[in-house]
């Protein structure tokens, strides 16, 4: 990715910072060795950089970069994710971090990704610098990474969950900072990585653990099912959706449902899977689980089609499109218009798939993940050369 000019920006300038702190720098300690690469840059800039107050410019940023090794595009991310999050940052509810940390998740759980993002990133920066709050900051780096993920940030994501595991982490983040980063490497087309990883949250499981015994099946399930093993997939993850019935996780049973659905698919269990779909989006209307609801539509509505039931396919298809764009949330926008590209290809409406292509298309550059779909399009844009596709006003 080339390098844009970067606006002041406070989530950049708190990377620096942690980068800077995290090394045990003083902002001399960066003066000097930058002067001695030859990109002499003042402590009084540094500072004004660090606290999202100057636009470091292309070649300091890039000095920068280089200095704490930070790959370039991850900047990119970063901003765009801050420009998702507002630019006001949220107040600590009563001084109380825990409280933070919750409502971020809440905001997440219903589909805001505004307040959602703003919040764990105001929890990491509140969080002090002690040893009694390690786990809360490890907490909220696991929880950011896990929302950079969902919104196709792999890059960025593999990154934040990289650190924490080389802190070290605490001993009750170990769990779910493997199976995260199992997660991610898969993401990232490294099956075999990720099954070592998720293999090794396993071994650490502590007896009684039902939440991290939960996102363990549940992650052992989706491995399993993209190694071509649908029955052992369905084995564990009907062990991970009793887990989550028994905390009363209806997040983690709905995201179990739209697995679920893939599985049964996989299986050739057409009806189960319809259903399963069903009690997605029954379950997330419900609790308010928004993103939920989007992703299980998706489904249904990609059964429709591949049914042959093309309209209420898409129709279908289009409610889980209108629920993406209420949620702010990209990566679903792509799979929509993927999906809708397809249903009109099948019936036969030429003009409306090359208008869903195009809106496809300009999605793809927020997934970071290397899936078929992914591939897909990026290759038909690279064949199609400078045509420029489907640009509206929505996005």
């Amino acid at each position: 990715m080339g390098m844009v000019a970067i606006k002041p920006s406070t989530v950049v300038g708190r990377l620096l910072r942690r980068q800077r702190t995290n090394r045990r720098l003083t902002l001399k300690a960066v003066s000097d060795g930058l002067a001695e690469l030859g990109e002499a840059i003042p402590q009084s800039t540094l500072s004004r950089i660090e606290h999202g107050q100057l636009d470091p410019g292309i070649r300091r940023l890039y000095a920068l970069l280089r200095y704490y090794s930070i790959p370039p595009h991850l900047i990119a991310d970063l901003v765009e994710l801050e420009s998702l999050s507002g630019s006001k940052p949220p107040r600590v509810p009563d001084g109380d971090l825990q409280k933070l940390y919750d409502r971020g998740i809440e905001f997440w759980r219903a589909g805001d990704v505004a307040n959602g993002l703003a919040y764990l990133t105001a929890l990491r920066d509140h969080v002090p610098d002690t040893e009694q709050a390690r786990e809360l900051k490890q907490r909220a780096a696991i929880a950011f990474a896990t929302a950079a993920r969902n919104l196709g940030k792999f890059h960025l994501a593999k990154q934040i969950v990289d650190d924490v595991l080389c802190e070290p982490p605490v001993p009750t983040m170990v769990v779910p900072a493997l199976v995260l980063a199992s997660s991610l490497w898969s993401g990232l087309g490294a099956l075999d990585v990720a099954i070592a990883m998720v293999r090794r949250a396993e071994d650490k499981l502590e007896p009684g653990a039902l939440k991290d015994r939960a996102w363990v099946l549940h992650q052992k399930a989706k491995l399993l099912l993209e190694d071509g093993r649908p029955e052992e997939a369905a084995r564990d993850l009907r062990r991970a959706m009793d887990a989550y019935r028994r905390i009363g996780d209806t997040w983690g049973t709905v995201r179990a449902y739209v697995l679920r659905v893939e599985i049964c698919d996989a299986r050739g269990q057409a009806e189960s899977a319809v259903r399963s779909a069903r009690k997605a989006i029954a379950l997330s209307e419900k609790h308010g689980h928004a993103r939920g609801t989007a992703y299980a539509r998706l489904e249904l509505g990609r059964l429709h089609v591949k049914a042959g039931d093309v309209e209420d396919g898409i129709a279908e298809l289009n409610r889980g499109l209108g629920d993406a764009v209420l949620t702010k949330d990209r990566n679903a926008q792509f799979y929509a218009h993927y999906q809708l590209w397809k249903a009109f290809d099948r019936s036969g409406d030429s003009a409306r798939a090359e208008f869903e292509f195009g809106c496809a298309a300009r999605l793809v550059q927020h997934v970071d993940e290397p899936a078929a779909e992914v591939i897909e399009v990026t290759q038909r844009v690279e064949e199609k050369g400078d045509v420029q596709w489907g640009r509206h006003d929505g996005y």
